[in-house]
């Protein structure tokens, strides 16, 4: 679906709200085309395609809601940040980026999207369309390279995965990074965007500083549910089948388990820095 947020701006809204494995995503329609992600649904980027080619491809990140249909668009210059350029580049790169090496197969059944990035953007660069006029911004977390875009002119954020959802941020790859999530948050709330337009909601117009920090606040809430939790010593696998992040893992389980995994540890870790957290053996306990 094609909603129309200013003359030159179109959001595509992937199926069920943009839930995972669908996401929104953003045409540019001004003298340079551009899609800005590319997991809406087919219909939509087959139109896209058919009646507005592209110029440009923009992923947010590498992550395959973002950028599976990349493959609609065969002849156009994909742009993203170095690191999720290098995750797109091979199966098995992407694979790595993921932390899905044994466990791919189950989650990827329709396979990786992997493509050639023609190059690389920067935190601050400004794109020009004509009209619409978008700034870069590296808002790492989500994934090391993870990209939001700014116009300054109609105060419009698109933030990618910096969604905004009652579930709060994920960071459940090996290189994502909990206290850059943080920062990252604060960076795009601290612009005052008067519209919000994110991978898995609709467009948000109201209490969006409120809506910022509640999504922040999931990271506070995660960290004391773990101490909690660890008022007596527990193991790591212990921990995960409490299921304090996920409540419930889907199929496949496996899956969803390792995403839960690599999220409490990144808690861990940040919570023994912080001196909250001590660990004896292979049991973690609230100091």
């Amino acid at each position: 679906m094609f909603v129309r947020i200013n003359p030159h701006l179109f959001l595509l809204q992937g199926s069920n709200g943009g839930r995972f494995p669908y996401a929104n995503s953003l045409l540019v329609r001004d003298e340079v085309t551009a899609v800005i992600d590319t997991g809406a649904d087919v219909a939509d980027l087959e139109q896209v395609a058919r009646e507005c080619p592209p110029d440009l491809v923009i992923n947010t990140h590498f992550h395959i809601d973002h950028s599976r249909g990349n493959s609609f668009f065969p002849e156009t210059r994909i742009l993203t940040h170095e690191w999720d350029a290098r995750a797109l580049e091979t199966r098995e790169q992407f694979l790595a980026a993921t932390g899905l090496f044994e466990l791919g197969e189950k989650f990827y059944r329709d396979g990786v999207p992997c493509c050639e990035a023609e190059g690389v953007l920067r935190d601050g660069e400004l794109l020009d369309f004509g009209a619409t006029k978008l700034r870069v911004l590296h808002t790492p977390g989500h994934t090391p390279g993870h990209l939001a875009l700014f116009h300054d002119e109609e105060e419009i954020l698109f933030a990618g995965d910096i969604d905004l959802t009652s579930f709060g941020p994920w960071y459940g790859n090996p290189e994502a990074d909990l206290e850059d999530f943080r920062r990252s948050i604060i960076k795009v709330r601290d612009l005052k965007p008067r519209l919000v337009l994110t991978g898995h909601l609709e467009p948000v117009t109201e209490g969006i500083e409120e809506r910022f920090n509640k999504y922040l606040e999931v990271l506070e809430k995660r960290d004391e549910l773990l101490l909690d939790f660890l008022k007596e010593p527990k193991t790591l696998e212990e921990i995960v089948d409490a299921k304090l992040i996920y409540r419930k893992h889907p199929e496949p389980v496996e899956v969803y388990r390792r995403f839960e995994e690599l999220m409490i540890a990144k808690h861990l870790i940040s919570l023994e820095k912080n001196g909250l957290v001590s660990k004896q053996g292979e049991e973690y306990q609230a100091s």
